[in-house]
């Protein structure tokens, strides 16, 4: 969690006041979805700091819920769903797909997400993260509105690479 909050203050440059710019969690265990008062203290925390993005991360250590329960993923993520657009805010789920089949160089799309398809459903887009071999990553977005987009991206950091930064090219 200090990790997170010092990447996001100090490199990100998110500028708020010390206790308050950036709230992290830094025991999933202690704060669940799914608990009785989860979704009421979760929605006073964000009605209370009124962020612009909440991270949750990764999902599935924040419920205990069968992930293809579709009715059980609509009670967790449709009222920060609600929030969200009221509050002209965003909510960032990270998720995982399911597991790439080895030696093969496929690419993951939001169809590959696990659990239900209501996930996909709640969401306004998704974007899916694909490693490639050769420090090489494609991006497959999907959005509700919007045209659909993959990209590869050549990591180039850590001296990985002659080039600083990352190269972009069309997959």
């Amino acid at each position: 969690a200090g990790e997170l909050r010092y990447m996001a203050e100090n490199e990100l440059g998110i500028v708020g006041d010390p206790n308050g710019a950036v709230l992290i969690a830094d025991d999933p265990f202690g704060f669940r979805l799914d608990d009785d008062d989860g979704p009421a203290r979760m929605l006073e925390w964000m009605n209370e700091r009124e962020p612009r993005l909440v991270v949750i991360d990764p999902f599935r250590d924040f419920h205990a819920l069968e992930e293809k329960d579709d009715g059980g993923m609509n009670r967790l993520l449709r009222p920060r769903q609600r929030w969200a657009k009221t509050h002209e805010s965003a909510v960032a789920l990270i998720h995982h797909t399911r597991k790439q089949l080895p030696g093969q160089r496929e690419v993951l799309s939001a169809e590959d997400m696990r659990g239900t398809g209501a996930l996909f459903g709640i969401c306004d887009g998704a974007l899916v993260l694909t490693p490639l071999k050769g420090g090489e990553i494609t991006i497959d977005a999907q959005f509700r509105r919007g045209a659909k987009w993959r990209r590869t991206l050549k990591l180039a950091a850590y001296g990985q690479s002659a080039v600083p930064g990352m190269e972009r090219r069309d997959a």
